[in-house]
Parts: C-alpha cells; structure tokens; sequence
C-alpha cells in the first residue's frame, strides 16, 4: 500500500501550474470533455471514475489496424487478440472472461449493438471503421449503474464523427508488409440543417505466418492468415430547429479470415448491418430528452477440417458453424436540473434479442477418427431486458460533486430451443423452460477539487453478468441448475486526476470482489454449471500524458493487475491460482515530437507481462505465455498543394520495429489425462507501412 500512497501524494508536488507565471503567458489548457462515464457532458475531472480518451488526433498519429490496436495503449485493457483478421477479446481491470459472456461492454454511440444477454459482444469492434471515429471513451469500473449487463470491467464507447466542414472528399490509401493495402473514401458536407457523412474502407492482406513450425497434432500456418475487410458507412444529421438534434447511421461490414494460416477449410466470416436513430431535444436550460433505437443484425460463419481430428495433412472440411444475432433497442433518457445543485439523469431501456446457433459436421470412415459419424444441432433462443436507471449528481459546494444512482433491470430468457440429430440414432429435441431474473446495481461516487486543476474521487458500484438458459439447462434434468444465479462485482475506488499546462496525469487503486462466478461441475455422464466460484482483483493505475511546449508530447502509463481465484469448490486445485488471460503488469511509453506544422513522428513502446492460457486454471507453467515488449514508429509530413487540396499528409511507420517474436496467445487444453498445447498464435514480426491522405 506504500507504493499507492506515495503515488497519490506525488500528484501534489508535480509542477503542473507554476504561479510564479504571469497570466498573460500561461497558455490556456482545454478541459477534456466526457459523457460515457455518467452519461452527461462532463469534464473529465468532475467525474468519480477513472476514464481515458483516445482522440481523433491521437489516431491519426498511430499506425493503427484495428480498434484494438488503440486499446492496447490505454491503462487497465488487455486485449486477447487473434492471428490474422479476428476480432480480440477487450478485457478491462483484470476482470477476466466468463462462461456467461463478455465482463466488458462494448458501445458504438452509447448502445451496445449485439443482443444484450447473448454472443460474444465483440462485433462493435467490426462495425466502424478507424477513419470514422471522433474519439473512444474507456470508463474503467463496473458501469451497471448505467449500462445493465456485462459492464464489470468498464465500458469502451466508440463516438463516430459526424462532417463538419463545406463539402468535400477525403481519400487516404496505405500499403503494407504481407501485400497489405487499404483504400478509404469518405466525403459529406454541412448546411444550416443539415450535414451528411458517407464512407467506404476496403482493407485486404494476404497475412502473416502466426506458426511457422508444427507443434502436438501438427498445427502449422502454411501460409499467411489472411484477412479482408469491407465497411460502409452513412450518418445523416437534421436539425428543424436550434434546440432539435436528429441523427440517423447506417453501417455495414464484411469480414473474412484465416483462422489457421493456409488451410483453405480453416476459415471464419463475419457481417453485420445496423441502424441507428437519435433524436435530441434540448428544453430550457441544461435539460433535455433522448430518444434512441436501433437495430443490428450479425451473422457468423466458420469452418474446420482434418486439424481438428489431429490429421494435419487433411484439409477436407468437417464441420461447419453458424451464428445469427438480432437485436432491437430502445432508450429514453431525459436530463434534468430542478436547480444548480442538481442534475438529474433518468432512463428507460428496453432490448429484444435473438439468436440461433447451428453446427453440421461429417466425418467418414476413412477420417482418423475411423467410424462414420454425422451430426446436425441447433439452439435457439431470445431475450427481453427491461431496465431502468436513474443518477442525481449533487455538487455539495463549488468543489465537490456527489454522484448516487442505480438501475433495475429484468430480464427474461424464452422460446429457447435445441435439437440435435445423428446417424446412431441419439436424436432430441428440447424446449428449455423460461427464465426470469431482476437485478439492481448501486452506484455511489464523490468527487472533490482539491484545487485548480487537481481532483480526487471516492467510488463504489456493482455489476453483473445474467445466468443464460445454455447454462441452466442441460441434456438431462439431473444436470441442468434451474436456480442459477446472475454473476456479481462489486468495485472499491479511488483515484486523483491532476491537469495543467504540462499536462496530465492520473492515478486509480480499485479493488474488485467478482463473486458467484459460474463454473462448470464434472457430475456422472454430464457437466452441471454452479455458482461456485469467486475472484478478487487488486489494481493500481498511473498515467502521465505530458506536454511540453507545441512539439514534444510524452506519455507513460503502468499498470498493476492481481487477479487470483479467491475459491473453487469445484476445482480446489485453481485456488490461488492468476486468472488467464490477464497480464499483472503492463507498460506503455512513447512520444510524439511536431517540430513544426509540417512534421510529426511518434515513438511508442508496449510492454505486456506473462499471461496464462490454461483450461485447467492451475497456472500450469506450459500454459504460460511470457511477456514481451515491442516498439513501433511513424513519421508523418504534412503536404501544400494548393488551394484545392484542403489537407494532405504522406507517411511511414514501422511497427515491432526490433522484429520482436512474442506468442500472442495460446491455449493449454484439459484432455483429461493430461494436457496439450492445442493452440498458439504469435503477434506479427517487423511490418513497414507507407501511406497518404488528402482532402478535396
């Protein structure tokens, strides 16, 4: 705790502000501006919560691929990526994955875009492109309070921009390593009532080897893990009158990839569609009504061949899988202020969800395997949430601000199905009972300025992941657990926030206690899911972003992640054991230097500590994946061409720049016997990049 306590007390004695300055020479520092941590435009340092704000300029700086890429550089996120074109797992605060779904909400403009109970919620991260985005809010802390399920670890909300300049076209293309390329047209205009944004990004590689030498079943990439990847985009903005705000999007991707590098029948396809419209209405003052709906579709396709049957030289395809996700939302929020010490934020949500999942496999006789064996199967089932939330922000005096709210939501599981069919007769078909369940989720928080440009918070709040029908029902009665129960956080926090002319720094210590986590139990013949589980995760988090004149622009930030198995009943052994996927320590570094307006270069490093990817949970030192540390670069010359070219920049970057080799993930399966590594991807050697963008 000394560590702690001395980071605290270090926010006090860092020069930020000097008073010895006159006030004529003290530059103005723009206050950073959020609204995903209590859904009301704040600044950052008058909310209790730690957040981070990656900006537009931010991006534009980085060499950037996916949106994980830009995650990966904040505090408190690890990211569980994939070889290749794959959607990475956002996990924030250490809080791990769960048999109940994702612990980190992901949001594009405020709503969550999968069904909410149901899927991986990865595919946000599929739906925008990086030229599109404004900028990406990562509150770190349980959000039920405001955002209902799966917001244990935090949320990550994707802002999208809208065009607000005279109409134009901007068209940026880059080539890389691996046969990489990408071209991006976006163009739109704004008008007194209105302004329109259209864009387009196609972006295809051929890949790079993840695994370029055979291991246990002779898992080998044969070639690289190729990936393409289509998004349109339209958002439309209207406003009849000052105080009317009416958006609408339309968003669509294609994505395919090689799940393992070179087997042709290795494969995995993802779209998605979706609609977005809000309307905004401000009335008099600071109050105002929200009004949002949308709707997604996604659909999911992969494959497997011979690999899967420990045949590595069989390419033929065996099975197939499929994943179609629906979702419509709705939301009304309304924010009020009966009088400047009150600011009160009130919702209503409601969610209808739908999903099937279907596999079809065939292995012949001739297969390893040695029998004929064919198959078919197909679930089912759809989800209703009814939430409703409400916040007060208090200011208690001109300095501190208390924050009280909470949210109730029920849901409910239906109409959920499954069959299953194959050729030794073991056919079913079953109808799984509905399940109910009501939740509620506190939020407290106190945030007080200790003087300009130095604030501290105190916060406490709850989160939860629902207990889904697939889990409560199993093959047979004596194996299904009608009475599961929703997983559980509650979050201890503190943190302080310091901000001035040389820049900003931010310090969180929170402690987690995840209980009730939902583990599967070995019984006779079945697996029966119980809540028996409970974790605890220690943190710390320190972040320094500098700024030192109009060139240099420094930052670092640490983090500290203790996430162990509190209890396991139902494996004794996993006790004490470090959650998977977790690194307990992770530091980013870097700086940007603009020399002048014409040159910008960045210099960042990533260091990422040992993880464990083990199905048994015992810390087995083969599921060990030790850490590594990797370095990228970019250098960016803004153009002059003329008065018809608005902007244009050309530029180059490196990422690993050492050509770093370093295991991105693994995985150590439980074959009950004993155990095996049965699949490892590793992060991509040096790559080079060349690009240019420029706007007509």
């Amino acid at each position: 705790m000394r560590k702690e306590v001395a980071a605290l007390s270090l926010l006090a004695t860092v020069p930020f502000t000097d008073p010895s300055l006159a006030a004529a020479t003290e530059p103005v520092v723009m206050e950073e501006t959020v609204v995903t941590a209590t859904r009301t435009e704040r600044p950052a340092a008058e909310v209790p919560a730690s957040v981070s704000v990656i900006s537009a300029e931010d991006i534009r700086a980085e060499q950037a691929t996916k949106v994980e890429d830009l995650l990966r550089n904040i505090e408190g996120v690890d990211i569980k990526g994939e070889a290749g074109g794959g959607a990475g797992m956002v996990i924030l605060r250490g809080v791990g994955g769960s048999y109940a779904g994702a612990t980190s909400q992901l949001l594009v403009d405020g709503m969550p875009v999968e069904p909410l109970l149901m899927g991986p919620k990865y595919a946000a991260l599929d739906f925008v492109a990086l030229s599109e985005i404004e900028r990406i809010e990562v509150v770190r802390g349980p959000a039920s309070a405001l955002y209902g399920a799966s917001a244990m670890g935090g949320v990550v909300n994707i802002l999208t921009q809208r065009w607000r300049d005279t109409p134009g076209v901007e068209v940026a293309a880059k080539y890389g390593s691996h046969d990489s390329r990408e071209l991006a047209v976006s163009g739109g205009g704004a008008w007194d009532k209105a302004d329109l944004y259209l864009s387009a990004t196609d972006f295809r590689t051929d890949g790079y080897v993840a695994q370029p030498t055979p291991y246990f079943w002779g898992q080998q990439d044969l070639d690289g893990n190729d990936w393409s990847d289509r998004k349109l985009a339209l958002k439309l903005g209207f406003y009849p009158t000052e105080d009317q705000d009416i958006q609408l999007s339309l968003r669509r991707y294609e994505t395919e990839s090689g799940f393992l590098g070179g087997r042709p029948d290795y494969r995995w396809e993802r779209d998605g569609a979706l609609l977005d419209l809000g309307w905004r209405i401000r009335l008099a003052g600071p109050n105002e009504l929200r009004f949002k709906y949308l709707k997604s579709a996604i659909e999911e396709d992969l494959s497997w061949d011979g690999l899967l049957l420990g045949d590595p030289t069989d390419f033929t395809r065996y099975i197939t899988g499929r994943r179609d996700a629906y979702a419509d939302s709705f939301e009304v929020q309304a924010i009020y202020q009966p009088n400047p010490a009150h600011t009160v934020t009130a919702g209503l949500s409601y969610n209808l969800g739908e999903q099937t999942e279907t596999e079809v496999g065939a292995v012949p006789a001739d297969s390893p395997m040695g029998w004929d064996y064919y198959w078919r199967s197909r679930t089912a089932g759809k989800t209703r949430v009814a939430g409703v939330y409400a916040q007060d922000e208090i200011a208690l005096g001109e300095r501190t601000r208390l924050t009280v709210g909470g949210r109730f939501d029920h849901y409910k599981l239906y109409d959920n199905r499954s069959t299953y069919w194959d050729n030794y007769g073991s056919d079913e078909v079953r109808t799984d009972p509905d399940s109910t369940d009501s939740v509620v989720n506190p939020r407290l928080g106190l945030n007080h300025k200790m003087a300009d440009g130095l604030a501290v918070y105190a916060a406490y709040g709850t989160a939860y992941l629902p207990a889904l029908n697939g889990l409560r029902y199993r093959s047979s009665a004596a194996c299904s657990n009608p009475g599961l129960e929703p997983e559980r956080s509650a979050t201890w926090e503190v943190g302080a926030r310091r901000e001035g002319r040389l820049g900003q720094v931010r310090v969180a210590l929170f402690h987690t206690k995840y209980e009730d986590k939902i583990e599967p139990v070995q019984e006779a013949g079945c697996t029966r899911y119980e809540n028996v589980s409970a974790v605890t995760v220690n943190g710390v988090e320190i972040a320094l972003e500098g700024r030192f004149g109009d060139a240099w622009k420094p930052y670092l930030n640490y983090t500290f992640n203790d996430a162990m198995i509190d209890s396991n009943p139902a494996a004794p052994a996993t006790e004490g054991s470090r959650l998977n996927l977790v690194a307990r320590h992770k530091l980013n570094l870097g700086v940007t230097w603009t020399p002048d307006a014409a040159w910008t270069l960045r210099l960042a490093g990533r260091y990422v500590g040992s993880r464990y990817f083990d199905a048994t949970m015992t810390n087995d030192p083969d599921g060990k994946a030790p850490g590594y540390f990797v370095a990228d670069f970019k250098v960016t010359r803004r153009l002059d061409l003329g008065s018809a070219v608005r902007d244009g920049e050309v530029w180059l970057a490196v990422d690993n720049l050492f050509d770093k080799t370093y295991v991105e993930q693994k995985w150590l399966a439980d074959l009950g016997g004993g155990t095996a590594e049965a699949y490892r991807a590793y992060g991509d050697g040096r790559t080079v990049w060349v690009g240019f963008k420029t706007r007509f």
